[in-house]
């Protein structure tokens, strides 16, 4: 009998054996190939190679062109299908995933014929201009790699971005529109306070001292303090007025 457990690890053996030999040793021995293309060169002769130094740099500036297009193109996509409501929406999702649905040459074909020679685009200029010859083949070069890499990523971008936003919470967006342009309230701060604080420092700094007050101003300091101390002394002489009342009666008594 096979315990579970074997019965399990059994199952897990023969993908992994599948993969191994369908997709992991065919990739591995690509890349030691073309690292080890000449008899005799070195790992590291191979990668300062000339030709090896002009691909590595190809991809990845063909990569982060297609990869800023396809935001381009994705986002402000992605943007109108997460806030907008309006007929055929779920048309537009659905076309945006014919090209993963289709076999890739079905897809390779549609590009051609809309960039390419004689395609779509070309026709239309060859009519302007009633040329008989090609005049634009946008599928050809760098400039195709990263049309067919935006072709494939924009919708990936617009899908997966508006799936987002739609999932985000909307108080949070109404929030920060509400709260939008007042540093006070984003920043949680008192802006006045900060400004008065700061300018009594730079005084402070500048002179050393306080700046004088105005002798009209001390004036009326001195009339109000003098307004608040009056009832205070009237109730004392009114207390020591009393207080000789009472020792008059007990004298007399």
């Amino acid at each position: 009998m096979i315990k579970q457990g074997n019965r399990t690890y059994i199952i897990l053996v023969l993908p992994i054996i599948l993969l191994s030999i369908f997709l992991v040793y065919p990739v591995v021995s690509v890349i030691v190939q073309g690292l080890m293309s000449e008899s005799g060169t070195s790992f590291f002769d191979t990668l300062s190679a000339y030709s090896t130094q002009f691909t590595i740099s190809f991809t990845f500036i063909q990569a982060s062109l297609s990869t800023v297009l396809a935001l381009l193109v994705g986002l402000p996509g992605a943007m109108l299908l997460a806030r907008l409501r309006f007929r055929g929406k779920s048309l537009i999702r659905a076309l945006i995933i014919v090209p993963f649905v289709l076999p890739p040459i079905v897809v390779v074909v549609g590009f051609l014929q809309m960039f390419g020679s004689y395609g779509v685009i070309d026709s239309a200029l060859m009519l302007l201009t009633q040329s008989s010859t090609s005049i634009l083949n946008l599928a050809d070069g760098l400039v195709g790699i990263i049309l067919a890499h935006t072709f494939y990523n924009a919708p990936l971008v617009m899908l997966l971005v508006s799936a987002s936003m739609e999932r985000l919470n909307p108080e949070i967006e109404e929030s920060a529109e509400i709260l939008a342009g007042d540093p006070e309230i984003d920043l949680a701060i008192d802006i006045t306070d900060e400004l008065n604080q700061l300018e009594t420092e730079m005084l402070l700094e500048q002179g050393g001292q306080m700046p004088a007050v105005p002798d009209d101003d001390l004036a009326y300091i001195s009339e109000f303090e003098a307004i608040e101390e009056e009832p205070e002394i009237k109730t004392k002489a009114k207390l020591e007025d009393e207080i000789d009342k009472l020792r008059k009666e007990l004298e007399g008594s």
